[in-house]
């Protein structure tokens, strides 16, 4: 999970460079698995943890950066 965030959190910081065809392919795999496993609940962009919401930004970022890579 660890290489997941590192890899969406750099491509977060490139975005402007990134469009559905000149995605690095590390970057495309990884917000597809994002994407995925918030479709199957693994993931959630936001949580209660102790009483109090957590927002993973790094997952937020993710979904983000797939409008940037959609046709």
């Amino acid at each position: 999970m660890q290489d997941l965030q590192r890899i969406i959190d750099q491509a977060w910081e490139n975005r402007a460079s990134l469009s559905p065809g000149a995605a690095p392919a590390q970057v495309s795999e990884a917000v597809e698995h994002v994407l995925n496993d918030l479709g199957q609940g693994k993931l959630r962009v936001a949580e209660r943890i102790d009483g109090q919401w957590v927002t993973h930004q790094w997952i937020k970022k993710a979904v983000l950066i797939s409008f940037r890579l959609e046709d």
